[in-house]
């Protein structure tokens, strides 16, 4: 359908936002958080941690208005944007879930992207940075208005974490045909708004031929916080791991489950690279890490460790159908939101801390 002046008085660009008020349509769900943990794990006691369900906003409920989200991120004034890979748009949704504008797009043009990444940030001071690929971020007004491309000393860029103009940071590699099977590589980069590499971080080894695996070892989850201290784990590796802003390690921890480190399954189409890891974001002092195996019916599982020691603190699960892939989260103060890519749903939960 082509959407009008005329039939956007029928089919307003709102979104499906689902709202469960409090009463019997509330769902909550407990998450366990372990506090007390000594190195062998034992619990001291449990904090119970609920979920409700508050909002949902529908992308392929309205006809002018459809979209596939991949990864969503929030501004200061709790503004929701969402990265839709296939129209390479960005979305842009007040708190309420009703739809502001958007903005991108496929083509040349300096704000249109060739492909789109599947990973964007927002600073502080509310500018959108999204990734080009394969070595490009493009920063956004918060309205959208494009501003200038960040053309990366890198081969590739997978993720981008920015505090403000002066403090990017971004995982990659700088060219996978070049990586050492023997020493040591950095996964992550502090670069300058002319992508110039300011500092290095990760220690990650490419100990794999076959070159689809060598470059999902190094593409990495990253978040940073007010400290400059940065947090990562790579896609094919079951770890976590704190970087000072110098890039000195301050703390590693494995994944507390034994999941494999990465798996390949042929099929008529070749192979498959099946991720250990989708997603990392650090919030009020915890690092939260979205794993994509271990799946049961209550969806995917959320491992929640301390920001200063690692040590894990408690598990969730993100209560999207293990069916549905969730391809990222975003945690902002209380609120939890998780996106299903298959659906098309944006979930928001408030997470109530008894």
């Amino acid at each position: 359908m082509k959407c009008t002046d005329e039939n956007k008085d029928t089919f307003k660009p709102t979104g499906n936002i689902i709202v469960k008020s409090l009463g019997l349509s509330v769902m909550f769900f407990s998450i366990l958080f372990l506090t007390g943990i000594s190195c062998e794990n034992e619990v001291d006691q449990i904090e119970m941690i609920s979920l409700e369900n508050v909002m949902m906003i529908d992308g392929s409920s309205d006809p002018c208005n459809i979209f596939t989200p991949i990864d969503i991120s929030l501004d200061g004034n709790g503004n929701i944007f969402i990265l839709d890979p296939i129209t390479m748009t960005i979305l842009k949704f007040s708190s309420a879930g009703e739809f502001l504008n958007s903005f991108g797009g496929i083509g040349e043009a300096p704000w249109e992207f060739g492909r789109t990444g599947f990973n964007f940030d927002i600073d502080n001071t509310g500018r959108v940075y999204v990734i080009d690929l394969p070595n490009i971020v493009k920063v956004f007004s918060n309205d959208g208005e494009f501003l200038n491309n960040i053309n990366v000393d890198l081969g590739r860029v997978f993720d981008v974490a920015v505090l403000d103009s002066s403090r990017i940071f971004v995982s990659g590699h700088p060219n996978v045909l070049l990586l050492s099977e023997t020493t040591d590589n950095p996964a992550a980069f502090r670069i300058n708004t002319n992508g110039e590499v300011l500092n290095e971080y990760g220690s990650l080894h490419a100990e794999v031929e076959d070159l689809g695996l060598k470059i999902m070892l190094f593409d990495c989850a990253i978040d940073v916080d007010q400290d400059n201290s940065l947090y990562f784990t790579s896609v094919g590796e079951y770890k976590v791991q704190k970087y000072s802003s110098s890039g000195d390690l301050i703390w590693e921890t494995d994944g507390p489950m034994e999941f494999e480190p990465y798996t390949i399954s042929y099929g008529e189409d070749g192979s498959e690279l099946v991720p250990v890891v989708m997603d990392l974001d650090y919030e009020d002092n915890r690092v939260f890490v979205l794993w994509a195996q271990g799946v049961t019916d209550n969806g995917y599982r959320v491992d929640v460790f301390d920001s200063d020691d690692g040590n894990l603190e408690g598990y969730f699960y993100t209560l999207v159908p293990s069916q549905a892939r969730n391809w990222s989260i975003e945690i902002n103060a209380n609120h939890f939101f998780v996106v299903d890519y298959e659906n098309a749903f944006i979930h928001r939960y408030d997470m109530i801390f008894q």
